[in-house]
């Protein structure tokens, strides 16, 4: 089993994984400013999600942190990831920020 690690500096990129293997993305995320990371898209099929949270870097009111999610790749496949960085209150498609990587599992 094996494990990868991705950041902003991987968004657009193509990954391959094994059964078994585990993904975990850490983006930057101030929950103070209303913007938070959200899903734009996850087959479900593929992918079990181990956990999704906000890590806060340091104490204090304002201070920024990491969105912290885990997934473990459960089937054999081709899709993609998309998180999306977004204000719950904004219109449904506004979006400040996107994350996505196309997934292939052998």
């Amino acid at each position: 089993m094996g494990e990868v690690f991705l950041t902003a500096v991987d968004n657009a990129r193509e990954i391959e994984l094994v059964e078994g293997d585990r993904v975990t993305i850490r983006l930057d995320e101030n929950l103070s400013t209303g913007y938070a990371w959200e899903w734009g898209s996850l087959d479900e099929g593929l992918f079990d999600l181990i956990s999704n949270e906000h890590r806060q870097d340091s104490p204090g009111i304002g201070r920024g942190g990491t969105r912290e999610v885990i997934l473990k790749a459960v089937r054999r496949g081709q899709g993609q990831l998309c998180l999306r960085l977004r204000r719950s209150w904004d219109p449904p498609n506004t979006e400040a920020d996107r994350f996505e990587v196309r997934v292939s599992i052998g």
